[in-house]
């Protein structure tokens, strides 16, 4: 893969060159029988003697760790990671084509710093400093994907991004709300697309990769295809990947204070004859109705007018089978399953998006970096009780428009700004029906949210300051201000007319942060942060009507917007020439106004009959106050030139203020530890996942931490012990081998509905031509 900006120099340092975009350097302007170097911060220093034929290509060894890496997530514009008071991890290219990961959220558990929610096959909502769901910001090329029925509980949305397109992934953690606006509050996940490469002369380059994998453990395959078509001007990258995910098998080899049947499967339904069945699962350890299909599509035109200006034309579009609801179709009553069928409709996710860079030194920027898109979301929820022939259906369409405006402003070399705005349209219709499945007789049913339509509208504005005050001590100042408005229109409904019509709600939220960076000396870093955060309450939060565990959500107008308060320290010191790199990085959150369940009770009464059960009422109101504070660390050594080791451990407790129960979605302690050994085209890593225990009495009581999936103890600790392989056969061919799980350890990660697959081998082939 090419490398830019890679700086070269001679002995002297009188002469500098430097890589382009593709990775290519003229040297002719040194001396010929000159010795060069090759530096960049990401990559072991090169040296090259001219004594020697030249290479054809010079092959650069990445570090195991790094303070000098630049990255874009923190300001919105590229930037020294040294220079950032965040905590930030960045997960690269050859660690997300190594680590074999099977969707978009599964690459964030490589990290050692994300844990990962799964409710089902399909699922994964990962959890950021006791944040989750509607608390965490996903962001794709720079855009929001967060929209307005984005929900409090678990999300699956991130396996809609697609690991086989991504060129990085960068993982904020902290309120993030001054560069971000709402939702950022446990940190914010932006996925960085490939893009397309230009060629460097008047010749045409093509170049096509494809790759295969199968996973044991689900019986899946996936295969890829992509094509780079790159001219002077103009270049196109096109991407496809089918993804045939089978029903997942758990680990068999259980710890011996676990129940023996904790997680197993001892029967599923059929319908037979007009008639629902429970049938016998022939094997308790496989969970059936996991299995699922996926289609991810991606397109990309790069044209380059001039060297100040690029536009990228950015298409993508994800689609999926349908997508059973795992934990719910295990759930029972009186003796028999609950569901004869649940599950999620196709999700399709379709974003477009202009991206315009220019780059031109005036009074009042530096560079200037424009995003329109436009989103069109599919999401749908089918459900029917057990010997029942009416299907419940809820259907959710969203049309979602951005701008995102950024400019940036280098006064000196010391001081620059960063400044912009962002308005966003979330266009929402939902719809609700029952379907008799013998007579295909169509009745009304409630929506799942208002049903007269929702429209959301936000218009914000922020400003970030940086300067340097001398070598050693910088400072980033920010603020943001929003102004937020959402339309409802409950249409009639003999359930919900008498409570609530039309709502209309509008909130406005600033934010702050102030960051500073103390950098002693060239081994050692210190940075503090103070910043706020807000989440706007949507749609999913005021007007969702939801069943659940005998009870169910009703709409509340009256919500206002909840804000994180936020002091971090982190220090990151270097040993050995960046040999040995250890950071930890400790944090307090304050919660205000956080959104929880209330009970609620409607002209005398606390219950109302819904979908042919009686459940309890509750709203969601702004009442809490807590505290989420932790610690996350890790260490980063390279003994010898072919062998690193790493380890990374997390710690949260969060805990509501005025009545001391605990919060919701904190994890357990959790993390990684891994050694890896290269040799030239050889790679092998050792690694062990892990997490700690979670007791029943330190889970939420309001359901969120799903302990109803658990033992009566709660969630058991885990760990488990992996290794993956990869040998660069040519420059063509890489050939991948992974065992997960080796010891085939039965667990569920924390607040899963759904066992984690027992040992698991994965074998993955990848051409490049």
């Amino acid at each position: 893969m090419p490398i830019p900006n890679v700086i070269v120099f001679d002995e002297s340092e009188s002469i500098i060159a430097g890589t382009n975009d593709n990775g290519l350097v003229n040297i002719s302007i040194f001396e010929e029988d000159a010795a060069l170097w090759f530096k960049h911060p990401a990559y072991e220093l090169f040296f090259l003697s001219r004594k020697n034929p030249l290479p054809q290509a010079i092959s650069l060894c990445p570090k195991v760790f790094t303070l000098d890496e630049f990255v874009v997530s923190a300001s919105r514009t590229r930037e020294n990671k040294k220079n950032i008071p965040y905590f930030l991890e960045t997960i690269k290219p050859r660690s997300i084509e190594f680590n074999n990961a099977p969707t978009g959220a599964d690459i964030l558990t490589g990290s050692g710093y994300v844990a990962v929610q799964k409710s089902q096959g399909g699922g994964g909502s990962p959890i950021l400093r006791g944040f989750e769901a509607n608390r965490v910001l996903l962001v794709m090329d720079g855009v929001r994907m967060n929209n307005a029925i984005y929900r409090s509980g678990h999300l699956q949305n991130s396996i809609t991004i697609d690991p086989n397109i991504l060129d990085k992934t960068e993982i904020l953690f902290g309120p993030s709300s001054v560069m971000y606006g709402s939702d950022a509050l446990g940190g914010v996940v932006s996925y960085f697309s490939k893009d397309p490469v230009l060629s460097n002369d008047s010749m045409a380059v093509m170049a096509i990769e494809s790759s295969i994998q199968s996973m044991s453990a689900s019986s899946s395959n996936k295969v890829n295809i992509n094509v780079n078509a790159g001219f002077k001007h103009w270049a196109s990258l096109t991407s496809f990947t089918y993804s045939d995910f089978g029903n997942i098998k758990m680990g068999e080899n259980r710890a011996s204070n676990v129940p023996e049947d904790w997680g197993k499967v001892f029967h599923y339904a059929k319908r037979i004859n007009g008639k629902d069945s429970m049938m016998v699962n022939a094997d308790p350890y496989t969970q059936p109705n996991t299995g699922y299909q996926q289609y991810d599509l991606l397109q990309k035109f790069k044209f380059t007018p001039s060297h100040k200006h690029s536009l990228l034309f950015n298409f993508q579009y994800s689609t999926t089978s349908n997508i059973n609801r795992f934990d719910a179709l295990n759930d029972y009553k009186d003796d028999l399953l609950k569901y004869a069928q649940y599950y999620y409709g196709p999700q399709e996710r379709l974003f477009a998006s202009v991206n315009s860079r220019y780059k031109k030194e005036t009074k009042l920027f530096s560079s200037v970096n424009t995003i329109v898109a436009y989103q069109n979301i599919k999401e749908s929820r089918f459900s029917r009780k057990f010997n029942s022939d009416n299907k419940l259906s809820q259907e959710e369409y969203l049309d979602i428009y951005s701008l995102n405006l950024d400019l940036a402003k280098e006064f000196n070399p010391s001081s620059k700004i960063n400044y912009g705005i962002e308005i966003l349209y979330n266009d929402m219709a939902s719809h609700g029906k029952y379907t008799n499945i013998e007579t295909r007789e169509l009745s009304t049913a409630t929506s799942r949210y208002p049903n007269g339509g929702s429209f959301f509208q936000a218009y914000s504005a922020y400003f970030n300051y940086h300067t340097k005050f001398n070598k050693r001590f910088s400072a980033n100042f920010g603020a943001r201000f929003g102004y937020f408005r959402f339309n409802s229109k409950f249409m009639e409904d003999e359930l919900f007319k008498p409570i609530v019509t039309d709502l209309i709600m509008s909130n406005k939220a600033p934010s702050a942060s102030v960051g500073l960076v103390y950098i002693p000396a060239d081994t050692w870093k210190f940075s503090s942060v103070l910043s706020s955060g807000y989440r706007v309450p949507n749609v999913d939060d005021y007007g969702k009507i939801r069943a659940k565990n005998d009870e169910i959500s009703m709409p509340n107008p009256f919500l206002k917007p909840e804000y994180a308060f936020n002091a971090e320290l982190s220090a990151t010191k270097s040993f050995y020439n960046e040999n040995l790199l250890i950071n930890i990085t400790l944090y307090n959150t304050w919660l205000h106004d956080a959104i929880v369940r209330e009970y609620y009770t409607y002209q005398g009464s606390d219950s109302i009959e819904y979908d042919g059960d009686t459940y309890r009422m509750y709203i969601n109101s702004n009442q809490q106050k807590a505290i989420v504070k932790g610690l996350s660390a890790g260490m980063h050594a390279q003994p010898f030139h072919n062998l690193s080791v790493n380890a990374t451990i997390n710690y949260t407790h969060g805990q509501v203020s005025y009545t001391n129960e605990p919060m919701g979605h904190i994890t357990p302690v959790f993390g990684k530890a891994a050694v890896n050994y290269r040799h030239k085209e050889f790679r092998v890593e050792f690694y062990m996942n892990y997490q700690g225990e979670k007791k029943y009495e330190d889970m939420s009581p309001y359901g969120e931490d799903n302990e109803d999936e658990g033992t009566e103890d709660g969630f058991p600790a885990w760990q488990t012990y992996n290794m993956a392989i990869q040998y660069q056969l040519f420059n063509t061919l890489t050939l991948q081998a992974s065992v997960e799980n080796i010891l085939d350890r039965h667990y569920k990660t924390f607040a899963s509905g759904i066992s984690a697959p027992g040992r698991n081998l994965i074998l993955s082939l990848t051409g490049r031509f």
